[in-house]
């Protein structure tokens, strides 16, 4: 239906035109996207399985003069700064495809079917970006109950990083991002070495 014979009907029927019409819902629309642009960063929090610094991060975020918040929205995330979700994601397929033809890692995805093996890369795309400050949110179990049992030892670590980092090479990752993933990545061996 073209938009002349549209507003003929709407004529006919309500007695306005097709703007008088949706100009309310487009305007509210855009209303609604100015602000999730503007609380992106807060949602991004809220959404992280950390709910104690979420609901401190509300309270500071409320307390934040309006005129204020654009400062605290220019700080760049590791998110951010590792080029977003695409960058993570081609990340963790490079990584993912070195470790699963490792001879000593491979034992981890052996008798694993594709489909499980796509949900587990996803899991782990959607893990990194949340942690890393991205608006993603992590639905998967903790890395102690996802690794338990799997018989994960210092060797297999040892190796897990020295793929992670020939990775990060090939991707030409920065020094200071570089350095924020390792560390990041450290903090998680507790959990996943037995």
């Amino acid at each position: 239906m073209s938009s002349a014979l549209f507003n003929m009907k709407l004529k006919e029927t309500k007695g306005l035109t097709f703007n008088q019409f949706f100009t309310p819902f487009l305007t509210t629309f855009l209303y609604l996207i100015d602000f999730l642009l503007d609380n992106l960063e807060l949602w991004a929090r809220l959404n992280s399985h950390d709910y104690h610094n979420s609901l401190k991060s509300l309270h500071y975020w409320d307390v934040i003069p309006y005129q204020q918040r654009g400062k605290i929205m220019t700080e760049k995330t590791l998110y951010n700064r590792l080029g977003g979700y695409d960058a993570i994601a081609a990340v963790v397929d490079d990584l993912l495809s070195r470790l699963m033809s490792d001879s000593q890692l491979e034992r981890f995805w052996n008798n694993r079917g594709d489909d499980g093996l796509k949900r587990e890369q996803q899991l782990l795309i959607d893990y990194l970006c949340s942690n890393a400050g991205g608006p993603l949110l992590y639905t998967g179990r903790d890395n102690k109950t996802s690794h338990k049992g799997m018989g994960v030892n210092e060797s297999d670590w040892d190796k897990f990083i020295e793929h992670l980092n020939a990775t990060l090479d090939s991707f030409q990752v920065p020094q200071q991002e570089r350095s924020d993933v390792l560390n990041f990545i450290e903090s998680t061996r507790a959990d996943i070495v037995e």
